[in-house]
């Protein structure tokens, strides 16, 4: 079973070399083949007339509600520890 993956690669690169394809330097015209390069023109001026891009800070932020939790570790440890004992019951 674990030969199949050369097997499936081997036949795949054999058939790809039967491939036919067309000739695409036919395609270019003498024309324009035979013509410059475009001219380059530079970046700086097309970026300036852009809008400026948002910063995180003027991206509105969200605003979370207080935790309802009591920050008392010990009191949290146990909320947990109960929610976790439920759990395991109702998986039961």
């Amino acid at each position: 079973m674990r030969s199949t993956p050369p097997i499936l690669l081997s036949v795949t690169l054999a058939l790809s070399g039967c491939a036919d394809l067309p000739d695409v330097s036919s395609t270019v015209s003498p024309a324009a083949q035979a013509s410059n390069y475009p001219e380059l023109i530079p970046l700086a001026p097309l970026l300036a007339t852009l809008p400026p891009a948002e910063t995180p800070n003027d991206m509105p932020q969200a605003v979370l509600p207080a935790p309802s939790v009591p920050v008392d570790l010990d009191t949290r440890r146990q909320a947990l520890q109960s929610r976790a004992d439920a759990l395991r019951e109702a998986a039961l």
